[in-house]
């Protein structure tokens, strides 16, 4: 081979290797940081008494807990990308789409939740949807306010509260 043809090789190589890790930073997914981030935020809610909990509450424990991420947009765009990835998953389940129907549960804003839920939830909802082995049997009605706004900036700047569009 001549100095040429290796050159070439190289130049080739390196774009390919370039082009893979351009896709890599292109692909959204939620990372264990993300998940342990959702989790403080469960877990404050959580601890909360139960006549202070709301969608408002849990709002602002997943705002704090996204506050110590260099970039909260980038953390509300993760987590979007796995509320819209739950949401197709479940809506392409007759039983879930008809519970949901039946109880005015809007699927975007069940997977908000179950997203909030964290891994364990999430797998199991996709396994069982809304049945009786499913985390959220039974209580699809806690569900079906949006307790998270459309957009990233609305996010990171707290003008946005669930109590302030509630259907």
């Amino acid at each position: 081979m001549n100095n040429s043809n290796l050159n070439s090789s190289a130049v080739a190589q390196g774009a390919a290797a370039e082009a893979e890790k351009t896709t890599q930073t292109k692909k959204v997914t939620m990372t264990s940081i993300d998940f342990n981030a959702i989790a403080k935020a469960r877990k404050r809610f959580n601890m909360t008494l139960s006549q202070f909990k709301s969608n408002d509450m849990k709002l602002a424990y997943l705002r704090n807990a996204a506050s110590s991420f260099d970039d909260g947009q980038k953390f509300f765009n993760r987590y979007m990308v796995m509320v819209k990835e739950l949401k197709d998953e479940l809506a392409d389940r007759i039983s879930v789409k008809e519970a949901c129907e039946s109880n005015g549960v809007d699927l975007e804003a069940l997977a908000t939740h179950v997203v909030f839920l964290g891994q364990t939830a999430i797998a199991q909802v996709k396994k069982h949807g809304v049945g009786e082995k499913s985390p959220i049997y039974g209580q699809l009605d806690l569900y079906k306010d949006r307790f998270l706004p459309d957009n990233a900036q609305d996010f990171i700047d707290a003008s946005w509260m669930p109590s302030n569009h509630m259907n």
